[in-house]
C-alpha cells in the first residue's frame, strides 16, 4: 500500500511537472500594453503582459482588460465600459477605438495580428471625422524603427542638419543594431517622402522648410495627422478638430507621421527654432523620458498633441 502511495505521488509530481513547464515554455515574451483615451490624456491600462505562443492582440486584450467585440468578434465594441458608436450619423461625435502597433495605425483585425516580442500595442479611444485623424503615434520611439509593422524590413535614414552632426551620432549609437544611413540636409538627392525608408528629421524650422517636400508635408498637417504648423515664424498647437488653440515663438516639436497609409513607414521629426532646445530635447529622447503622443517642448513646459482643453 505504502509503495502504491508512493507510485501515486509521483505519478502526480510528473504530470505536475509537465503540466507546469508546458505553461512556462508556452511564454514566450513580453510585450506593452497601452489602453488609452484622447491621445494619452487618460491612461486606462499600460502594462508590460505576457505574450504567448499564437497569442493575437485580440487575446492578449482580453486576458487584461474588459472587452465587447462584434461582427463575430473581429470588432472591438467596447474596453472598459468605452463604447464605440462608430454607427452615429453626427461625424464630428462618433468615437471609435483605433489600434496602432509600434507606433503604425494597424490595417488589420486585432484578431488577425500576431505580435511578436517586445512589440508597443496601443488601443486609444478618440473621436475621428474628416477633420481628425492621427495614422501614426510616436508609441515607442525605438521600436517604430527596430520592430516595425507585421516584421516588415524598412530601411532606416537620418536626415539632419549639419549643426546637429553629434546628435545624429548619438542617435546611430542608440541604434547600434541597426544599418542607418545619414544623410545632411542639403544634399540634393533627399526624398524626406521616400516610402520605402523610416526617416528620423533633425532639424530648425527654418532650415527644414528650405526643402519643398518637408514645406509642403507640414502645410498639409492635418492630412498627417500633425496638430501643428509653423507660419509666419510662430509654432501654432491645435486640438482635436484642428483650431488653434496657441501660438509660441519658441519652442519644439517631436512628431510621427506615416508617409503612405497602410505601408507601414514614417517620419519622425525633431523640429524646433533654436538649436540648443533641440539639443536638450534628444538628449531627454534617447534618455527614454518620453514615448507617447506628439509632444510639445515650450520652455519648461510640455504637452502632448493634441491640445484637449
Amino acid at each position: 500500500m505504502n509503495r502504491l502511495k508512493k507510485y501515486i505521488l509521483i505519478l502526480i509530481t510528473c504530470i505536475s511537472f509537465i503540466i507546469f513547464s508546458g505553461c512556462e515554455e508556452e511564454k514566450i515574451g513580453k510585450v506593452r500594453l497601452t489602453v488609452s483615451k484622447d491621445f494619452f490624456n487618460e491612461i486606462i491600462f499600460d502594462e508590460d503582459v505576457d505574450l504567448k505562443n499564437d497569442y493575437s492582440i485580440m487575446d492578449i486584450l482580453k486576458e487584461h482588460t474588459e472587452v465587447e467585440t462584434s461582427y463575430g468578434g473581429s470588432f472591438v465594441e467596447s474596453i472598459n465600459s468605452y463604447k464605440s458608436n462608430f454607427k452615429d450619423e453626427n461625424k464630428d461625435k462618433k468615437r471609435d477605438w483605433f489600434y496602432y502597433v509600434n507606433g503604425y495605425m494597424a490595417d488589420v483585425s486585432c484578431e488577425d495580428y500576431l505580435p511578436k516580442e517586445n512589440d508597443h500595442i496601443v488601443f486609444d479611444y478618440h473621436a475621428w471625422s474628416d477633420k481628425s485623424y492621427n495614422n501614426a503615434l510616436i508609441s515607442s520611439f525605438e521600436k517604430s524603427f527596430k520592430n516595425g509593422y507585421m516584421d516588415e524590413k524598412i530601411q532606416n535614414e537620418i536626415v539632419y542638419q549639419k549643426e546637429f552632426e553629434e546628435e545624429n551620432s548619438e542617435i546611430k549609437k542608440y541604434f547600434n543594431n541597426l544599418d542607418i544611413k545619414s544623410i545632411e540636409l542639403n544634399d540634393e538627392e533627399i526624398n524626406i517622402l521616400d516610402e520605402t525608408k523610416n526617416t528620423i528629421l533633425i532639424s530648425t524650422f527654418d532650415e527644414a522648410l528650405k526643402d519643398q517636400k518637408i514645406k509642403d508635408l507640414l502645410k498639409n498637417h492635418a492630412k498627417k495627422g500633425l496638430y501643428f504648423s509653423y507660419e509666419n515664424k510662430k509654432i501654432n498647437l491645435f486640438d482635436v478638430d484642428y483650431n488653434i488653440t496657441n501660438s509660441y515663438d519658441d519652442g519644439v516639436i517631436i512628431a510621427f507621421c506615416d508617409k503612405l497609409y497602410p505601408f507601414k513607414s514614417g517620419i519622425f521629426m525633431i523640429l524646433g527654432t533654436d538649436e540648443n532646445n533641440i539639443k536638450e530635447n534628444i538628449k531627454l529622447l534617447l534618455e527614454g523620458e518620453f514615448n507617447l503622443n506628439s509632444q510639445v517642448f515650450i520652455g519648461d513646459k510640455n504637452y502632448n498633441l493634441p491640445i484637449f482643453k
